[in-house]
């Protein structure tokens, strides 16, 4: 009996998992602070149009720190390296 309730909480886990992937969430640089979309749109501009290197880690604490927004390394990263590709992509034409 025990193994069924656990079957049932296991498919109830699972569909709420899948469910909450399948809806995504809403990006964490379109739900800025009104005063970090200065920094973060000047930030990107440079990455892009000038080959900037940014540090993730220096990004998500001065947004922590500065804008009281809670951002991890690993998600700045993954938007920066989004951001390198398309410098590399112009450059490359």
């Amino acid at each position: 009996m025990k193994d069924i309730n656990i079957e049932v909480n296991v498919d109830d886990l699972l569909n709420k998992a899948t469910k909450q992937a399948i809806g995504g969430t809403v990006s964490w640089y379109k739900r800025l602070p009104k005063e970090a979309v200065t920094f973060i749109d000047e930030l990107s501009s440079r990455v892009v149009n000038e080959g900037a290197k940014a540090n993730a880690r220096v990004v998500s604490e001065i947004l922590s720190n500065e804008f009281d927004f809670e951002v991890s390394y690993s998600r700045v990263r993954h938007w920066l390296v989004k951001l390198e590709k398309q410098y590399a992509e112009k450059q490359s034409e």
